[in-house]
């Protein structure tokens, strides 16, 4: 039995576009731009003007929608995945809860630890551009082995923790 938004919806010339695929695409589309314009205002120096000048803050709640549509984004080919490991529904919505609450307990600690070192604030950025153009790619129907990519984020991470850890001896003037 295929997934119901798996089927085609329409055509572009040979290629089938189906609901999960236009979510996919899109979601991609949403998450490189808007991380590329946080990117941007980073490197301009906008977010401390924006910060002195109390112009453009964030409503709690246009956050709570960011968070929410990008949610939605990252969960929905996780469940979509989990829909073709498993037909059993109760195991799927488990999964989902779980991994929302493991999300939620962690993100404080996340969130501090990012703040506290700006290069890993871009580090996280540039790996969202990452992940938005996988989904982009998977929207159009290009593969690409998404364990390459993972393997490229943790090689870049455990760089930048080197990098903070010889900061910090330095520092201090002690050698490594």
């Amino acid at each position: 039995m295929a997934c119901p938004f798996s089927s085609p919806l329409f055509f572009v010339g040979e290629l089938g576009i189906s609901g999960r695929d236009l979510i996919l695409f899109s979601g991609g589309v949403f998450l490189v731009y808007k991380t590329i314009k946080e990117i941007y205002e980073k490197l301009k120096g906008h977010e401390k003007e924006h910060n002195q000048k109390g112009s453009e803050k964030m409503t709690i709640s246009q956050a709570i929608v960011q968070i929410t549509i990008i949610d939605i984004i990252f969960s929905f080919d996780s469940i979509l995945t989990a829909v073709g490991l498993s037909r059993d529904l109760p195991v799927m919505i488990s999964a989902v809860v779980v991994s929302m609450f493991v999300m939620l307990l962690f993100a404080p600690y996340v969130s501090d630890f990012i703040n506290k070192y700006p290069t890993m604030k871009i580090l996280a950025l540039t790996f969202l551009v990452a992940i938005g153009v996988l989904l982009i790619m998977e929207g159009v129907h290009i593969h690409v082995e998404k364990s390459y990519v993972y393997f490229g984020m943790a090689f870049s991470l455990i760089v930048e923790l080197l990098n903070i850890r010889l900061r910090k001896l330095a520092q201090i003037k002690r050698p490594v």
